[in-house]
């Protein structure tokens, strides 16, 4: 080992300048640092920010330290409702990117409530979507859901809901009341107790936000068709008919042909030039009635209210068209009878 003197004052000298240059040289090769009281020292580093709002994506240049700083560079007042990723707490670094999207004021019609909200969805669907709002297969939306959402939108939902259900009802077996001159009158004879017919409807029922229920008949069809009740009775006598009502002779089978109504005058065997023997050689009396027989057959049982069960026997000068001429045995009854409108019934 080389064994050294003490330093001389000139070799001291350049020593000292040596270390402070060295000194030197590393304060100019760090980088600057702020201060802040309480606070680590930081060093501000520029960063390289990709920033996407409200669709717009642009980049930035920035000395910014956090998120928060950043925004507020551009000028930008967070609120509670707007929508920033990642949160403003978080420390820049090198090509972040930051998404901001501001809250806009929203009123919202969910079937019978009326919200008012902010939102940062970027349309109508995402807006529902936030709000955790399903909507059915039948549901309308207003505006569309691709709409983009602006401040002051009105969202409308309407909730429909629409079913069908198929039902079955009976249907009523009618009655059909037969005169048989052969029975005894006043009898009745059940030739067959009928069975009611089966009707299947299809309804389609729909509801509006839970209000009333409307319901359309869709389509309808005769499962089993009706047999209908048959009994035959018997009215030998006239008087049998005397109090059948208009309705009770139209809804029976022994009617053949639409009613007439006819213009009736009454007239009695012993008449002014008359025989007392009709023209199909009956003997001229009540049941038995003078007709044209271009618009009444001879020989057509009839059934007139009010006058009874007749048979066109008979013609006469006078009876052309819908004329008619009812015999009575009594020239009073004839009288009080008249001349009359009268409905005239066929039967079989």
């Amino acid at each position: 080992m080389i064994r050294r003197g003490p330093l001389c004052p000139r070799q001291i000298l350049g020593l000292s300048l040596l270390v402070a240059m060295l000194v030197a040289g590393c304060l100019l090769a760090r980088p600057s640092f702020a201060y802040a009281a309480g606070a680590e020292l930081h060093p501000h580093i520029p960063h390289v920010v990709t920033f996407k709002s409200n669709g717009t994506i642009t980049q930035h240049v920035t000395s910014a330290s956090t998120v928060g700083a950043f925004l507020a560079q551009r000028g930008i007042a967070v609120s509670r409702y707007d929508y920033v990723r990642p949160a403003p707490s978080v420390a820049l670094r090198d090509h972040i990117t930051i998404t901001y999207r501001m809250a806009v004021p929203v009123t919202f019609f969910d079937g019978n409530r009326t919200l008012k909200l902010h939102s940062t969805a970027p349309n109508v669907a995402a807006f529902l979507h936030a709000e955790h709002v399903s909507l059915g297969k039948f549901d309308k939306v207003f505006p569309s859901p691709n709409t983009p959402l602006v401040t002051d939108a009105r969202i409308r939902v309407i909730h429909i809901a629409k079913w069908t259900r198929r039902e079955t009802r009976p249907i009523a077996a009618r009655t059909i009341r037969k005169i048989v001159f052969t029975l005894p009158a006043g009898t009745k004879k059940l030739i067959s107790s009928g069975r009611p017919g089966i009707r299947e409807r299809t309804m389609r029922f729909t509801q509006r936000d839970g209000g009333d229920i409307h319901a359309k008949l869709v389509v309808t069809r005769i499962l089993r068709t009706p047999k209908p009740r048959i009994v035959e009775e018997g009215v030998d006598e006239v008087a049998a008919f005397m109090d059948a009502g208009h309705g009770a002779v139209q809804s029976t089978a022994y009617v053949t042909s639409r009613p007439m109504h006819m213009v009736a005058t009454a007239y009695t065997a012993n008449c002014t030039g008359c025989s007392g023997i009709t023209a199909l050689g009956y003997h001229a009396g009540h049941g038995i009635v003078a007709v044209d027989p271009r618009v009444i057959p001879l020989g057509t049982r009839l059934y007139i209210p009010g006058y009874g069960v007749a048979i066109a026997g008979d013609t006469g000068g006078a009876i052309i068209g819908n004329r008619i001429d009812l015999g009575f045995n009594s020239l009073q009854a004839a009288i009080d009878f008249g001349r009359r409108t009268v409905t005239v019934y066929r039967l079989k």
